[in-house]
C-alpha cells in the first residue's frame, strides 16, 4: 500500500498522540511511504514506550525500531497501534554547507556563450532551440527550382538578461526552498528557467509570442529538447535535459524511493485494521467484477466471485477468493449411459462483444453525437458528417475555435479520385476508412483554406476496447490528419461502400449486433 501521509492520517486513524507539528516537517504530499504491518518482537510493546520530557516518545534497547521517532495510532475501531517513522535525513542540507561553487547561471554560461544549438523534428515542424539567443519554429521545402521557409520566432534572449540573472544569484544565495520542482514523467526535478519573450506576433492575442525554457539536470544528457508544448495561445514551455547544473546539489534529481512506516499492534490487538481489511476486500471484488465485464462476463456469464474478510485473529488470510461456475445444462456429449451423469464441469468460453447502443450510433452517424478529445492546450471536436473543429476554452466559458473543415461529399469524391489508395480495402482486410473534411477557417500562413482528412478506425476487442481516442497531426501546413478510434466503429466501418461512407438507413436495416 503506498499513500501520502496526510491521506493516511485522514482516512483511516485518529491521532491519540500529537506534539509540535515541526517534527512533520520533512514529509509531504509528494512523496511516497509504504505502510507495513509487523507483529512485535519483543512482549508487551506498551511497556517499552518511555515518554520524553518534551513530550515526543522514544523506545528502550530492547526495542528493534530503536532510534525511530514513534506515533501512538488509535483506530476508530479502538485499535491500537504504535508506528514507526523513517529517519528523513537531509542531504541537501548538508551538501550546501560544503558547496562553494558556481551558481546555477554560471554553470550553464559554458552552453549560452558557445552558441549552441538544439533540434526538435516533428511531423510537420521542426524546432530550434539556440541556447541564450532564441526559440524558432520552422518549415522548409525545397525543390529543384525553389526554396520556402515558414518560420516563427517562439521567444529571444541575450547577454544583458543573462548578466542580469546571474548577478541576481550572486545577491541573493540560492537556498533550497527558492529551487522550483516540477514532475517530469512521474519524477519531481528541480529546475532553472529562463524566459525568453519578444517573439513573432500572434495572430491570435496579437502579442508577441514568448516561451519558457526549463532546465533540469540529467547526468547522461546532451541538452537535447526533451518536450515542447504550447501551454496556452501563443505561449510555449520547453524542457531541456542538460549535465551541467547537476553540478549543484540543489539541482540534483529530488530522490523518489520510498519510505517504509511500520506499524505493529499494542496488546491483543489485530495485525491489521478490521477496517483496512474490509476496505481491502471491497476493492479486490471490484477490481475483479471490472476485469470479468471487460472481457464479457457479466452477472449473467456463469462467474461468481465471493470476497470474505476474516476475523482478526484470522488477519494473516486477509480475503478468500471462491470462483465458481453456476450449473448448467448437460449437452448430449457430457451425458454418459443415457444415465444423465456430467461426465466434466461445462466448459464457460468468454467471449468479448461490443457494446450495444442503437441511439448512440444513430445519433453519431447523424452528426448529432460529437466526439471530443485533445488533452493539451487544443481539444478536437468531431461530428459524423457535418465538422471538424479544434478550439480551446478557457475558465470563464469563452472559446477560441479554429474550424479544420466541413464535409461535402462532392469535394470528397474528387478527392478519392486524386488519391484512390485512400479508397477502401476489401471487408476482409479493412480497419480503418478515411473521409475528406474541407472549407475550414483561413490558413494565415497559405492563405488556403484548412482541411482535414478523417480516419475512422477499429479499436480491436480489449481491456480499453471501449475508449475512444481522438489525435490530430499536421502533415503538412494547415493540412490535418484526424484519427478517430473506437470499439464502436468497428462494425460501421464495415458497413462503409466503396467510398468509405456509412449509410445510417443500411446500418438500422441491418440491425448491426455491435
Amino acid at each position: 500500500m503506498k499513500f501520502s501521509i496526510p491521506f493516511f492520517f485522514h482516512l483511516i486513524y485518529v491521532v491519540v498522540c500529537f506534539y509540535d507539528l515541526k517534527e512533520f516537517y520533512p514529509f509531504d504530499d509528494t512523496r511516497l511511504y509504504k505502510l507495513t504491518w509487523e507483529k512485535p518482537d519483543i512482549e508487551p510493546l506498551a511497556e517499552v514506550v518511555e515518554n520524553t520530557q518534551d513530550g515526543g516518545e522514544t523506545v528502550s534497547d530492547a526495542n528493534p525500531y530503536e532510534g525511530l521517532e514513534s506515533l501512538k495510532m488509535k483506530t476508530a475501531n479502538g485499535e491500537e497501534y504504535l508506528c514507526y517513522l523513517p529517519n528523513e535525513t537531509e542531504e541537501k542540507k548538508d551538501e550546501m554547507l560544503e558547496y562553494t561553487g558556481p551558481n546555477p547561471i554560471q554553470l550553464m554560461m559554458p552552453l549560452m556563450s558557445l552558441l549552441t544549438c538544439s533540434y526538435k523534428i516533428e511531423s510537420y515542424w521542426t524546432y530550434e532551440l539556440c541556447h541564450g539567443r532564441h526559440l524558432r519554429q520552422y518549415h522548409e521545402e525545397r525543390d529543384a527550382k525553389k526554396q520556402k521557409l515558414q518560420e516563427y520566432f517562439l521567444g529571444y534572449y541575450d547577454k544583458d538578461k543573462l548578466e542580469a540573472l546571474d548577478k541576481q544569484f550572486e545577491e541573493n544565495p540560492l537556498k533550497a526552498k527558492d529551487v522550483p520542482l516540477r514532475k517530469i514523467d512521474s519524477l519531481t526535478l528541480p529546475y532553472l528557467e529562463i524566459k525568453m519573450d519578444g517573439g513573432t506576433v500572434c495572430d491570435l492575442s496579437g502579442k508577441p509570442r514568448s516561451t519558457k525554457v526549463i532546465y533540469v539536470c540529467h547526468p547522461p544528457g546532451k541538452h537535447e529538447i526533451y518536450s515542447i508544448e504550447e501551454v496556452s495561445t501563443c505561449e510555449y514551455e520547453v524542457v531541456v535535459l542538460t549535465p551541467s547544473l547537476c553540478k549543484h546539489p540543489l539541482y540534483k534529481p529530488v530522490e523518489s524511493s520510498e519510505k517504509k512506516i511500520t506499524c505493529t499492534p499494542i496488546g491483543e490487538n489485530p495485525k491489521r485494521p478490521v477496517a483496512l481489511m474490509e476496505l481491502e476486500s471491497e476493492s479486490l471484488l471490484l477490481r475483479h467484477q471490472n476485469i470479468l465485464e471487460s472481457f464479457g462476463l457479466g452477472s449473467d456469464s456463469g462467474i461468481q466471485i465471493e470476497v470474505r474478510a476474516l476475523g482478526p485473529k484470522d488477519s494473516e488470510n486477509l480475503v478468500t477468493l471462491l470462483t465458481t461456475a453456476k450449473s448448467r445444462e448437460p449437452t448430449e456429449k457430457q451425458l454418459e449411459g443415457g444415465k444423465g451423469e456430467v461426465s466434466g464441469p461445462p466448459e464457460i468460453a468468454p467471449t468479448v462483444q461490443y457494446p450495444v447502443d442503437e441511439k448512440l450510433i444513430e445519433d453519431f452517424l447523424k452528426g448529432d453525437y460529437c466526439l471530443y478529445g485533445g488533452t493539451g492546450w487544443w481539444r478536437y471536436e468531431f461530428c459524423y458528417g457535418k465538422k471538424v473543429n479544434q478550439f480551446h476554452e478557457e475558465g470563464d466559458g469563452t472559446k477560441t475555435v479554429i474550424h479544420l473543415g466541413s464535409f461535402n461529399r462532392e469535394n470528397h469524391l474528387k478527392w478519392l479520385q486524386d488519391h484512390t489508395n485512400k479508397r477502401p480495402k476489401p471487408h476482409s482486410e479493412r480497419k480503418q476508412v478515411s473521409q475528406y473534411y474541407t472549407g475550414g477557417s483561413v490558413c494565415d500562413t497559405t492563405k488556403k483554406s484548412r482541411s482535414v482528412e478523417v480516419k475512422l478506425k477499429c479499436k480491436e476487442p480489449g481491456l480499453t476496447q471501449n475508449a475512444i481516442s481522438l489525435y490530430l497531426l499536421e502533415p503538412h501546413e494547415c493540412e490535418y490528419v484526424l484519427g478517430v478510434e473506437a470499439g464502436f466503429l468497428c462494425p460501421l466501418i464495415q458497413e462503409a461502400d466503396e467510398n468509405g461512407e456509412i449509410d445510417l438507413q443500411n446500418v438500422l436495416k441491418k440491425r448491426v449486433n455491435l
